[in-house]
């Protein structure tokens, strides 16, 4: 997760200032989320023969980075998808936290 990325998660969800062990786990567990959901998203707009290639790729369990690597060789605007993403996880996350505050 580039740094930018990050930062945002870290301030949108107020935990910036956060014992760094805190930060690290939950950028982790966001991490997870928004990388999939970039994933699948991409997933949408590629040639079915590019999914393959990506299956094929994952079941050989190759490292996040070969992974990530491939989703930028093969989707233009990859790093555009995840930071929507990242936006889109910070939004659904501050809903939920509102939620939980407010009762």
């Amino acid at each position: 997760m580039n740094e930018e990325i990050k930062n945002i998660i870290l301030n949108k969800l107020g935990i910036a200032n956060a014992n760094p062990e805190m930060q690290e786990a939950m950028l982790e567990q966001a991490g997870t989320l928004i990388y999939q959901g970039a994933l699948i998203r991409a997933m949408e707009n590629m040639r079915d023969e590019e999914v393959i290639e990506l299956e094929k790729l994952t079941n050989e369990n190759a490292t996040p980075e070969q992974v990530l690597a491939f989703m930028k060789s093969k989707v233009e605007n990859f790093e555009k998808i995840i930071a929507e993403e990242a936006e889109t996880f910070v939004s659904k996350a501050n809903g939920i936290m509102s939620q939980i505050g407010e009762k």
